[in-house]
């Protein structure tokens, strides 16, 4: 029973550390983990956030609404989400990566 416990907490640690490595940065290229933003118009903005080979899409996600608040002080919303992945030649091979519209809240 113990050597059970041991080991989901070590499983645990170890899932813990992994997903720190999915850190919160503006990308430095096309396939680079982090975010990008294209300015549509004044108020519309193209977020894409770039994982580290095959990150969770709920992280992948929530960095996307994490820059979004950060261009739209005011509020968003978010549509065109898509969520999607490319293999590629190299190391690592896959990257994915989730892509949406923000919408800013102009303020009156």
């Amino acid at each position: 029973m113990r050597r059970k416990l041991a080991r989901a907490v070590a499983a645990s640690v170890v899932g813990l550390l992994l997903t720190g490595c999915i850190g919160y940065h503006a990308s430095k290229g096309r396939y680079e983990p982090g975010y990008s933003e294209e300015k549509m118009s004044a108020d519309l903005f193209r977020i894409t956030y770039n994982g580290p080979g095959r990150t969770r899409e709920s992280l992948l996600r929530a960095n996307v609404e994490r820059r979004a608040a950060e261009i739209c002080p005011s509020g968003f919303e978010l549509t065109d989400y898509l969520y999607d992945g490319v293999y590629l030649h190299g190391n690592p091979t896959f990257y994915n990566f989730a892509t949406a519209v923000a919408r800013c809240n102009l303020r009156d």
